[in-house]
Order: C-alpha cells, then structure tokens, then sequence
C-alpha cells in the first residue's frame, strides 16, 4: 500500500502473532474490502497468500451496499461465517 516496503519479516511477525486468535485454513475464504492503497489491505491481501487461501475482490458498488456484502459473503462461503456479522 502507498508504495511503502513491507519486509518478509514484518509480514511473517503479522501473521504468527496472530496465529494465536485464528486458525487459518487453505479452505477459507477472505475479502479485499479496502482499498489498494489504505494499510489494512496488507492484512486482507496477504494474509490470504500467506495461509493459502482465496481472496475476493469485491467490487466497489457491492462494498457500499451492506446487504450486497453479505450476500457476497454467504455466496463465497467467506472466513469467518457471514452469521457472525450480519443479523438476518
């Protein structure tokens, strides 16, 4: 993001630290919701590489429409449930 460099050992000190909260899967499901260039998307974008998963990109009109959010969410199977975030 913004051009800046982000270290192999930045990015593996992320993802280990955070091996304690998730557990990670090859079969999981991850979105990019954020823009390119905001931080966040290291997370979202390399965080699906690091573990082997997929990443949806997830067009801006559908980003401004909650409900389009999660119908994307269940149609993906998206990592965690969709049920932990929306209520129906």
């Amino acid at each position: 993001p913004k051009g800046a460099q982000i270290s192999h050992y930045n990015l593996s000190r992320l993802f280990q630290s955070a091996g304690g909260y998730f557990d990670f899967q090859g079969s999981d499901t991850w979105s990019l919701l954020h823009s390119f260039a905001f931080d966040f998307s290291v997370w979202e974008i390399f965080g699906s590489l690091t573990f082997g998963c997929s990443l949806v990109l997830v067009p801006y009109d559908v980003r401004q429409d909650v409900n389009e959010v999660r119908k994307l969410c269940v149609q993906f199977s998206h990592t965690p449930a969709p049920e932990l975030y929306f209520n129906n």
